[in-house]
């Protein structure tokens, strides 16, 4: 009876100990982003405003590092630039504040599918088509938690930093973490 009660005493103590565990140890989250942004093309002459939003995966790890995934695009009625879509991949480092709010930084890539001018000899005309363009893409932020599962972020990022095109965009994003 007494070895009963040991191993009941030690598995409830094990299961007590790994929950805190097991709660942090999936770090999955879902969300999106919607900003303002401004874009610049060498076909363009000036910079253009134009609205940018984009749905995100991640991953934390801990609570000081993650990876992210994101695909988005711009407002095309806003804009000449006739940006098809972008694909990023991010590290995320992240600094704790407080139990709730926290900082972060992102560094990573952006694939992104822009315009390329193809001039036609006979007859005069242009058509356009579009060609794949990677670069670095970084960015900083704030997140803070309503709950353990669902938060708020503000961020300025650089999503596409190629000499032949650039996007910046302040973003609004939310999550839920599962």
């Amino acid at each position: 009876m007494n070895q009963m009660k040991l191993m009941m005493l030690a598995s409830t103590l094990a299961v007590s100990l790994m929950a805190p565990v097991a709660s942090h140890a999936t770090g999955f989250y879902l969300g999106g982003n919607v900003g303002y942004g401004a874009q610049s093309h060498d076909l363009i002459e000036k910079a253009e405003s134009t609205g940018v939003a984009a749905i995100k995966a991640g991953y934390d790890f801990n609570d000081y590092f993650g990876v992210e995934l994101r695909y988005g695009g711009v407002n095309k009625q806003s804009s000449e630039i006739e940006l098809k879509n972008f694909a990023s991949a991010y590290a995320k480092v992240q600094y704790p504040i407080s139990q709730s709010f926290s900082i972060y930084g992102l560094v990573g890539a952006t694939a992104t599918q822009v315009p390329e001018l193809n001039l036609t000899p006979v007859p005069q005309s242009a058509t356009q088509t579009t060609h794949s363009v990677g670069s670095a893409s970084f960015g900083i932020g704030t997140r803070y938690a309503f709950t353990e599962n669902f938060g708020m972020s503000l961020e300025l990022t650089r999503i596409a930093s190629h000499a032949e095109y650039k996007l910046d965009s302040v973003m609004l994003g939310v999550d839920y973490k599962f």
